[in-house]
């Protein structure tokens, strides 16, 4: 009988070390931290780093007509953001700031999502690349009254005379 072949004889393993103990170290990776946001006052020093030194400040003046154009263009496209634009006041913040003015935080949230398009365009009209702005709330201070039922009775039958038959009818129910 043939002798039996064996396996040919493995390597010799390296020996096995201890686990390191200690502290880990990253491999690989790099950290992302937010940009700063850029104040009015600086985009002055941007624009002229641009290469945009001859421009004047922004003003209202000519804000008005870039807006006006701009939302003639966006009306076409999503004419109810248009209407909610249309009448909104609008206030220069600095050199390439401003403000649109609304009442209420849901009218800032329905904007908030249109506004890179928007300033896309103003920017695109203006020339200026370094044109920006935000949104600021301005809430309406609003009289609150309390009325008593009989107030809210007194006015709601000035109103619809036919209340007082009612009354004449139910005179169980209380105002």
């Amino acid at each position: 009988m043939p002798p039996a072949q064996q396996p040919p004889a493995a390597p010799a393993a390296a020996p096995a070390q201890p686990p390191v103990v200690g502290r880990a170290h990253r491999v690989g990776g790099i950290s992302i931290k937010p940009a700063a946001p850029v104040r009015p006052a600086d985009l002055a020093q941007l624009n002229a780093a641009e290469g945009n030194p001859d421009q004047p400040p922004l003003d209202l003046d000519m804000l008005t007509p870039w807006w006006s154009t701009a939302l003639q263009r966006l009306e076409s496209e999503q004419p109810k953001l248009a209407a909610t634009l249309a009448n909104r006041k609008l206030k220069v913040d600095g050199d390439d700031h401003f403000v649109i003015v609304v009442n209420n935080s849901y009218v800032e949230a329905e904007i908030r999502t249109h506004l890179v398009k928007l300033l896309e365009m103003l920017r695109e009209l203006s020339g200026r690349r370094m044109l920006n702005c935000g949104i600021e709330i301005e809430y309406e201070e609003k009289k609150a009254v309390i009325y008593s039922p009989r107030d809210k009775y007194d006015a709601m039958s000035a109103k619809n005379p036919s209340l007082g038959t009612f009354k004449v009818l139910f005179p169980e129910v209380d105002y």
